[in-house]
């Protein structure tokens, strides 16, 4: 099923509206796959999470982190868009690792069980940053917190998903080469060091990530 759908089933009682700054369900409402891979994959992602058994969890998760839509702010985009990384990772575990489930670490971070392979994947997302060095500080402390989350389990992963730029989505992190590189170096580094997988994908692309070793 489209993305569009999937949001209409998600947020009935949030309007499609196409104005910039509009919450994130609303402009997304108003887009279709078609040309725009980010959506494409995101509307698979939620096929997924349905297949798998566990889109009810997954739109109380998604609820939960919208909170008052009449409050809604730039946390809350944040909290909503790293629900929906959070699908991604899902799909990319089905695919990859065998039948997963949503779940959560001990410190309470998302997380994503894969029982029959003794796996588990951190699912986080890169947040728009001032900076290069601000987004490459965020990826090391995102190893660094999921090596130190994650229990133990013969496969550890970082599953790590870049921000959407609605606008110029195909000029930002996981596209441009000059803006991936370093992203791409960083993660090894650091979860090499850490000794857990890695997966980087571009704004929601669970289906062709950029880098991965696990």
């Amino acid at each position: 099923m489209d993305i569009g759908p999937w949001l209409e089933r998600i947020y009935p009682e949030i309007q499609a509206d196409s104005r910039p700054g509009t919450p994130f369900p609303a402009h997304i409402k108003t887009r279709g796959p078609e040309h725009n891979p980010p959506l494409f994959w995101l509307g698979r992602a939620l096929d997924a999470v349905e297949e798998g058994g566990q889109i009810d969890r997954f739109i109380e998760m998604a609820r939960e982190a919208l909170g008052d839509p009449g409050a809604y702010d730039w946390d809350a985009e944040q909290r909503v868009q790293d629900v929906f990384s959070q699908a991604c990772a899902f799909a990319w575990s089905a695919a990859h690792l065998g039948p997963p489930e949503f779940s959560a670490a001990a410190d309470g971070s998302a997380m994503i069980s894969v029982a029959a392979h003794d796996a588990v994947v951190a699912p986080r997302r890169i947040h728009p940053q001032e900076s290069m060095d601000e987004t490459l500080e965020a990826i090391a402390g995102f190893v660094e917190e999921s090596g130190a989350a994650l229990p133990a389990a013969a496969g550890r992963i970082l599953y790590l998903d870049t921000y959407l730029n609605l606008r110029f989505y195909a000029q930002d992190l996981g596209y441009r080469l000059e803006l991936t590189e370093p992203l791409i170096a960083t993660v090894r580094h650091f979860s090499g060091d850490t000794q857990i997988g890695h997966v980087l994908t571009r704004p929601f692309q669970w289906g062709n990530p950029v880098d991965s070793w696990y």
